[in-house]
């Protein structure tokens, strides 16, 4: 079986939807967890997207090199994708 953990790009917190005794973005933070799941023998993890999150494909770029054998997984939210339009 293989498993995957969850990386919060968005902030980390007890309390959901809230930043009541949350943990503020950073990238040391992203790195801890990524070496922790890498540590563990976990396959990989989930990286969000969304307006409140850090940019997924950056952050799993700049976690990559820092891991041995995880995966990660960017998640796709079509609805929130905002195309732009140029007239020609």
């Amino acid at each position: 079986m293989q498993l995957l953990w969850f990386i919060p790009t968005h902030g980390d917190g007890r309390y959901l939807g809230t930043a009541t005794g949350g943990r503020s973005v950073s990238f040391q933070y992203f790195r801890q967890i990524a070496q922790a799941v890498d540590d563990l023998g976990y396959t990989g993890a989930l990286l969000p997207t969304g307006r409140s999150c850090e940019d997924a494909w950056v952050v799993a770029s700049t976690l990559v090199s820092l891991t041995q054998r995880m995966r990660f997984l960017v998640a796709i939210r079509p609805g929130l994708t905002l195309f732009c339009h140029f007239p020609k």
